[in-house]
């Protein structure tokens, strides 16, 4: 388990890393030929999900564990 975690923050700091420090100077044909399409999404809406998904995250990750003890109680 810890081994797996050690492993997983490596990579995700090695993104990180790239995203912050590296600009990537070669841009492939793919990028160079993409359009920006309009969107009916605006960019504010997706933002909005965005943190409404990450409050109802965290509220889960806090709540969850009375939910697992009351299940448990009535179950067990």
């Amino acid at each position: 388990g810890a081994l797996m975690s050690v492993i997983s923050i490596y990579y995700y700091l090695k993104i990180i890393k790239l995203l912050m420090t590296e600009r990537n100077r070669e841009i492939t044909p793919h990028v160079q030929n993409y359009r920006i399409s309009s969107s009916s999404i605006s960019k504010n809406s997706i933002e909005v999900s965005m943190i409404v998904c990450s409050i109802a995250s965290a509220i889960l990750g806090i709540v969850m564990n009375p939910i697992i003890a009351i299940a448990q109680e009535t179950f067990f």
